[in-house]
């Protein structure tokens, strides 16, 4: 073995060098199992009902990637920590995968004489840089950006796989690797398109043999990744008209940018990732990026971008093998980042898989340069400072990563951050309020929530305004009101979030949710069947609205209308089988309601039974109501020792309140004192104790008085 100056290296220390990325990975990512979930991490992962079960598999266009999610639940549930645990392992993996392609290709055919036994030393400095480098987190910690990490991966091991097959003298099972790796890319994330392209670009630029040749020996290889297109076109097909990325899209959507607007903004986002590359700080999880209105706005950017990508086309046709890391880098953005829109015009995880082309590249000049200056040999002193510079590039990496990660340790934390950095994401400033809401933190919601609809009005009322922002603000507006409606909703204050609720329906008569949340209002203000009316308002715009069903067989059951709202609770069920609370308001009816002929303690206890399973908290509720279902099938000790346990529970939790989050469309109607809700159950176990079992009419019509919770899902 050789060193970088052709000499033999009596260490071989090379040998360590994969080990060195998996501990710089660890260190660079041991703060992130503490983060929290956060943003689109809840409609990907905790309310994603595909995940819940293994078989069948997740069925949709990022089909793989939701079945890591779905093993993650089945191992660990909910448990943020599992899940940063995987992504680390993904990107340390995808690490090693590039330090396996790049080291290959370095002493490779083309390149071998050039760089000599360099290559090892080289790939891994790239892959290490890569692996440390901050720009990566927003892939890596951000949980639902598995999909562009664990797509980078597959990306990677294609071209691995690809290598190893053409050096090796049984190539078939590494060829269909390659195309195996290649074709479960396609269903983690459709940039896996661009795999294929660079796969043959890469034969061409790195294989010096002969074109017919190359077709004999791997024209039915590239042919088989090509054919993985099918794979993208059959989900395109399969979910046309459906919303293929889960989470919210920003506004206005890219969409609706003219493809020409979009192009140019691109030069600009574009430009900001090259100097985060060299420079990542400051990083932002949400830009809300504005489209230019300006041609002047990235002329500069513009002639940039351009000479670079003549220079790639220029080497590419030269048959350079520098011209593949411009195509690398320019081919997978050009995904997002080209002529066509898609939502949101900047996101840091774009940049996983081209900041690897950056990272090689900056190496090699750096090599390249220093032998030059060397007389094209480097001696020890050369070496030892470039271990020492390299340590120093690490170092300030590492912590850079340590640091940003730091951000992602709660929603608060990473939304506070967002906005301090884009104080117009409007987006952002509704996901706060939602958070503080969801803490419970309900005068900050407040007054977060009253800021936002001020500064929005304050959008829409000005002339000449810009026509994105106005855009964005006219979206976002009755967004905002519907947020501040539901705090002071949780404030006790239904009367005050009327007029916030009725004034976005009026500007959105067409959404549902702001129909369910003005039936809600109602409900609380006392206005049962106006509620009502809004609530068969908002299915008949959508009849598999879950959440409208549910408030509707909840407010049926508040005015005594038991079969109608055993009938709303069976479409909610039907619709959404894992709902807990409905299972135990259904249960609760058919357990103890006042009609003999409406009763049915078997389903009862069955329903119970299943409820209190799903809950991940002991639950008040669930077990007040497996009490009475077991009152109402005749076992009133199990009765009595449910009973015990709901008022153990109560009373632990009127020494020490803690709130319970909320959940579905419905909020914890609590008992005005906690120590109601404690007599009731103390009456309710006495019967039991009697061998009587309880109906509702002996204690108010208000079903779910006596639970004051909901289970703790969002």
């Amino acid at each position: 073995m050789t060193d970088v100056g052709g000499r033999a290296d009596r260490h071989e220390w090379r040998r360590w060098i994969p080990a060195a990325i998996v501990v710089l990975g660890l260190l660079a990512y041991g703060n992130s199992f503490s983060g929290a979930f956060l943003f689109d991490d809840y409609a990907a992962i905790v309310n994603n009902a595909r995940i819940r079960q293994l078989w069948p598999a997740p069925w949709s266009n990022r089909l793989f990637g939701e079945f890591t999610f779905a093993l993650n639940y089945a191992v660990g549930g909910l448990n943020p920590a599992d899940y940063h645990a995987v992504n680390l392992a993904i990107h340390v993996l995808a690490g090693l995968a590039l330090y396996g392609v790049v080291r290959r290709t370095l002493s490779g055919p083309r390149l071998a004489e050039r760089i000599g036994g360099a290559a090892p030393w080289l790939s891994g400095a790239a892959a290490l840089i890569w692996v440390a480098h901050p720009l990566q987190t927003e892939s890596v910690t951000y949980v639902v950006q598995r999909y562009e990490s664990l797509m980078g991966l597959l990306f990677l091991l294609t071209f691995y796989c690809f290598i190893r097959g053409r050096d090796s003298a049984r190539p078939v099972a590494w060829y269909a690797l390659s195309f195996g790796c290649c074709a479960l890319g396609t269903v983690v994330k459709e940039i896996m398109a661009v795999g294929p392209v660079l796969v043959l670009l890469y034969d061409v630029l790195f294989f010096p043999e002969p074109a017919g040749q190359k077709l004999r020996r791997r024209g039915l290889v590239h042919a088989a990744l090509f054919a993985t297109w099918g794979v993208i076109l059959y989900f395109r097909l399969r979910f046309v008209g459906q919303t293929l990325r889960p989470g919210v899209v920003a506004v206005p959507r890219a969409e609706a940018v003219p493809p020409l607007t979009y192009l140019l903004t691109q030069f600009q986002v574009i430009t900001h990732y090259l100097r985060l590359a060299f420079f990542p700080h400051p990083l932002c999880l949400d830009y809300a990026w504005p489209p230019v209105t300006r041609v002047h706005q990235v002329i500069l950017p513009g002639l940039l971008l351009a000479a670079a990508g003549a220079v790639t086309l220029w080497a590419i046709g030269r048959r350079r093998p520098a011209g593949f890391l411009g195509a690398w880098f320019f081919g997978i953005l050009g995904a997002t980042s080209s002529v066509i829109p898609v939502p949101d015009l900047a996101f840091e995880h774009r940049m996983y898989l081209p900041l690897a082309a950056i990272c090689v590249g900056g190496v090699l000049a750096v090599y390249g340069a220093e032998r030059h200056a060397a007389g094209g040999r480097l001696t020890p002193g050369w070496r030892r400072l470039n271990g020492w510079v390299l340590a120093v590039v690490l170092a300030a990496l590492t912590t850079g990563t340590l640091l940003r990660n730091r951000d992602y340790q709660s929603e608060e934390a990473m939304f506070r951050d967002v906005l301090r950095k884009r104080p117009w994401n409007f987006r952002q400033h509704v996901a706060l309020v939602s958070t503080l809401l969801a803490d419970r933190k309900i005068a900050e919601a407040e007054r977060e929530g009253t800021e936002l609809v001020a500064r929005l009005q304050g959008v829409l009322s000005e002339s000449g305004g810009a026509a994105t922002v106005a855009t964005s603000a006219e979206y976002f507006y009755p967004i905002a009101l519907s947020q501040l409606g539901r705090v002071r909703l949780a404030a006790g204050a239904a009367a005050d979030a009327l007029p916030c609720f009725e004034e976005a329906l009026r500007r959105r008569p067409d959404k549902e949710s702001n129909h369910l949340n003005l039936a809600l209002a109602r409900f609380l203000a006392g206005q049962s069947e106006r509620a009502l009316a809004s609530l068969r308002t908002a299915v008949q715009l959508e009849p598999r609205y879950v959440k409208a069903w549910e408030l509707m067989g909840y407010v049926l059951a508040e005015r005594g209308r038991f079969a109608d709202a055993i009938e709303a609770y069976r479409r909610t069920l039907a619709l959404d089988p894992g709902r807990a609370f409905v299972e135990l308001e259904m249960a609760w009816i058919l357990a103890a309601c006042p009609d003999g002929g409406l009763r049915d303690g078997v389903e009862a206890l069955r329903l119970a039974r299943t409820a209190n399973r799903r809950f991940r908290y002991p639950s008040i509720r669930a077990h007040d109501v497996l009490a009475a279902a077991y009152a109402e099938t005749g076992q009133f000790a199990e009765a009595a020792a449910c009973s015990a346990e709901a008022l153990a529970i109560a009373r632990e939790r009127r020494e020490s309140p803690r709130a319970e989050p909320a959940s579905g469309a419905v909020p914890a109607v609590r008992a005005t004192e906690r120590s109601d809700l404690v007599r009731e159950l103390e009456s309710r176990h006495r019967l039991y104790a009697e061998g009587k079992p309880f109906r509702i009419g002996a204690m108010g019509a208000r079903n779910a008085a006596a639970g004051g919770e909901r289970d703790a899902t969002r």
